[in-house]
């Protein structure tokens, strides 16, 4: 299985794509499911860089494909919510789950 660092650059690279206009898209939607994965395997390492950074991005492309994730956000807040439950996250991390959250909420 890759590092988590290349899983998270392969994150960020699927996402740049999928944040621009174009018809190239539909292959990298369906890497979607895989993107959350980096998340969750942070989370499970309890590597809060990794986590954060992985949020963070997924954020972004929210922000600019939002209809990509319209059938994801029940389980979005979900795992948003069993990941802020963990007590030993640093409070960065913490915060940026909240922030994550909050944002899936009303986007």
């Amino acid at each position: 299985m890759p590092s988590q660092l290349v899983r998270l650059a392969a994150l960020k690279t699927v996402s740049a794509i999928l944040s621009t206009d174009g018809a190239h898209h539909a292959p990298f939607a369906q890497l979607i499911p895989k993107m959350f994965q980096v998340v969750g395997d942070a989370f499970k390492t309890s590597n809060d860089d990794a986590l954060s950074e992985s949020i963070q991005e997924l954020m972004v492309l929210v922000r600019a494909k939002p209809r990509l994730f319209s059938s994801l956000y029940t389980a979005i807040i979900s795992a948003m919510t069993q990941v802020a439950s963990k007590k030993e996250l640093e409070d960065s991390t913490r915060r940026t789950v909240a922030a994550a959250t909050t944002f899936f909420l009303y986007s």
